[in-house]
């Protein structure tokens, strides 16, 4: 059970760095088949916003995969704590804003994307498998999850806090991945639609827009699909600014925005006495009600992961001695 993981998340730096070494669906499938091509197995990559973790057993041959030996940002854990941090993690106990279901699909996700490509054993199949069971009961069993918890509600709810009656207002969303379609599905149950910009990714933002009864607005028309919008929310894995200062030269009504992508996808500068941008660190400063909540329900959770721990471990133990009795009849 020797599970390693070496990475960075929020909790020890900043967006700014963050951002250099996020990795998009395309950067981490590069870095399988790599891995794959190496001979390395297991191998499991977690990229969201917030982290960026490389999962393996102990293997030489790893270190000449992973880029950011060198970097000073970059923490390795192993062992149980490597195992106790994955549960944790899955459960939304290392999240951001704790308790956010999006982690969940996250790393079952990152999983099954390793899987596909032939980078899992027997132990991390059984490992990840149990640790997406667990989170799921984390979530039944208890009130970590209570509340506006995810980036979605914390959008909507600081867009109703400021603007007031939010019907009628003009919403627009830039992305097409999870995230954007997490944020399509809670706006949509809240009777406010999302206009959807799409560059690379009409296709999908076609499907997006008929399951959610909204429309599509190509690239193309960006700038006066901005100039219109009380309520601007990016969302996308492009590796630059997307929005910058000069978008909105002249423009003459207040504009709210939330910038949700890592790299970021708004200038930091377009902020203005007309225009309100927050960040993925501006939303970490931003607390809701129902935290008090949630943090009450941690130590339910944390006892949750500890027995199932102790039972992985108790199973692991049974079949290392059951394979070592094997080998000395043979």
């Amino acid at each position: 059970m020797n599970l390693q993981i070496y990475g960075i998340n929020y909790k020890n730096t900043d967006i700014e760095t963050m951002e250099k070494y996020h990795l998009d669906n395309d950067a981490v499938d590069t870095i399988l088949i790599e891995t794959k091509n190496s001979g390395v197995s297991p191998f499991v990559i977690v990229s969201t916003c917030n982290r960026t973790e490389f999962y393996f057993s102990e293997n030489k041959k790893i270190q000449n995969l992973i880029r950011y030996e060198a970097s000073k940002h970059f923490r390795k854990i192993e062992g149980f704590s490597a195992i106790r941090h994955l549960f944790r993690l899955a459960s939304g106990l290392e999240s951001q804003i704790l308790g956010e279901s999006e982690i969940l699909s996250q790393v079952k996700d990152a999983y099954y994307r390793s899987l596909n490509f032939g980078l899992t054993d027997r132990f991390f199949n059984i490992l990840f498998n149990r640790v997406l069971k667990v989170a799921k009961e984390v979530r039944r069993t208890t009130k970590i999850s209570s509340g506006n918890i995810s980036f979605a509600s914390i959008v909507f709810n600081n867009a109703k806090r400021i603007l007031g009656d939010i019907d009628g207002k003009s919403f627009l969303l830039l992305g097409t991945g999870t995230l954007a379609e997490t944020i399509l599905n809670y706006f949509s149950r809240n009777k406010i639609k999302l206009k959807i910009i799409s560059g690379k990714n009409y296709d999908k933002a076609t499907k997006l827009a008929e399951l959610f009864e909204t429309e599509v607005i190509c690239f193309d028309k960006l700038k006066s699909a901005v100039d219109s919008a009380d309520v601007i929310i990016t969302a996308t894995n492009a590796p630059h600014f997307l929005l910058r200062k000069e978008d909105f030269c002249g423009r003459k009504n207040n504009c709210l925005m939330f910038d949700l992508s890592v790299p970021r996808n708004v200038s930091p500068d377009v902020k203005s006495s007309k225009i309100i941008l927050y960040n993925l660190d501006d939303l970490k400063k931003i607390s809701d009600k129902n935290l008090e909540l949630r943090e009450k329900s941690v130590s339910e959770a944390e006892k949750i992961i500890e027995n199932e721990i102790e039972e992985l471990a108790g199973i692991w133990k049974e079949k290392s001695e059951s394979a070592q009795d094997r080998r000395l009849w043979h």
